[in-house]
């Protein structure tokens, strides 16, 4: 865990400082604008949050172990890697659900209630932090980390995911800012320290495909 402090420290240090800021002058604001949106907007990312359930990446992960365990040791190896991703950061969001007992922005809105309380494990007392958004940026820096060039993609899509939890309301800016956090530093320790093959990997194949690009002289 050493080499992510040290490597991550500065970023960590503003997720949290950008979520305590959300926490005191910004959650409720943001989700008091986007209960107002209009239906069809909020149709839309309802459509978009499907993707941050752990539930279909955990289950793809796991396709992908069992069809190519035999044929191709790469692909399955990250379907492993893609499952202990999400499992991984999900176990850690769940237990700082539990211990932080945060209230969700639906009691916000029916007995106005904002705040913690703490070790609670109902549904409307576990928004901190959002697990929609760990899920989706496991998957998408799993995904970014192995496929080279992809980030401008995976990134991106995974923020979008992230995102829809706001915009339906079912999380504040705080939930979402460090449930990404999770999900995103959850797959890259788990990359460098037990899947380092698949990194080695994808170096070895960019740099043959950059050899290829090379003009002989003379």
């Amino acid at each position: 865990m050493k080499f992510i402090w040290k490597r991550y420290d500065k970023y960590i240090f503003a997720a949290i400082v950008a979520a305590l800021f959300c926490f005191f002058y910004f959650d409720i604001p943001v989700i008091e604008y986007f209960d107002t949106i209009p239906d069809p907007v909020h149709e839309f990312f309802d459509d978009v949050t499907i993707y941050g359930s752990a539930l279909y990446s955990l289950l793809a992960g796991l396709i992908m172990w069992a069809v190519f365990r035999k044929s191709d040791r790469k692909v399955a190896r990250t379907g492993i890697f893609l499952f202990w991703s999400v499992a991984v950061s999900g176990l850690l969001v769940d237990l700082i659900k539990f211990l932080a007992g945060r209230y969700r922005p639906t009691l916000y809105f029916s007995d106005n209630k904002y705040g913690l309380d703490f070790l609670e494990y109902a549904y409307e007392m576990v928004s901190f932090p959002s697990g929609h958004s760990a899920t989706a940026f496991a998957v998408g820096t799993t995904f970014a980390l192995l496929i080279p060039r992809s980030g401008w993609f995976f990134y991106p899509f995974a923020a979008l995911v992230a995102f829809s939890r706001i915009a339906i309301t079912k999380h504040y800016p705080s939930d979402v800012i460090i449930g990404s956090m999770f999900g995103y530093l959850t797959a890259v320790y788990l990359l460098e320290r037990f899947y380092p093959d698949l990194k080695s990997a994808n170096r070895k194949k960019e740099s043959g495909q950059a050899d290829k690009n090379i003009t002989p002289k003379g």
